[in-house]
């Protein structure tokens, strides 16, 4: 995990009402990808993209992370999840060694179902979440 990646896990660790709505916990809590054998429900975050915007006298840097609830039981199950993240993450400063940030947003959301080889559905439901944030001057 990268530095940002460390604050986005911590948060959402930190957070003992959306770890209770997982069912490995804070072990639940997946960066880029879930292992095939992650038991559901549970939380994926990953980069979805990321830019730099340097028109002004400081370089900021802008990354959009995908943050999602994953439950086989129902749309709304995951949507709870979801829910809880945006509570934790939307306005919410991560500790970012060596960068200041300057906000976290929720800037949209996203739900879609896949099903498995058996025909169940999974559910995902999820935000994509925008952090500006520069260099530290040391």
């Amino acid at each position: 995990m990268n530095a940002l990646e460390v604050g986005l896990y911590a948060l959402l660790t930190a957070d003992s009402t959306l770890t209770a709505m997982l069912t490995d916990g804070t072990a639940g809590i997946h960066n880029t990808h879930a292992p095939r054998d992650a038991n559901l429900p549970y939380m994926v975050f990953g980069l979805q993209a990321s830019a730099d915007d340097d028109r002004q006298d400081t370089k900021y840097l802008d990354y959009h992370y995908r943050v999602k609830g994953v439950s086989a039981t129902s749309k709304k199950s995951a949507g709870q999840i979801a829910d809880r993240a945006e509570v934790t993450l939307d306005r919410a400063t991560p500790t970012v060694t060596g960068y200041n940030v300057l906000w976290c947003r929720r800037e949209s959301e996203f739900s879609y179902v896949e099903y498995e080889a058996d025909g169940d559905p999974i559910y995902h439901v999820g935000g994509i979440y925008r952090i500006r944030m520069n260099k530290s001057s040391s």
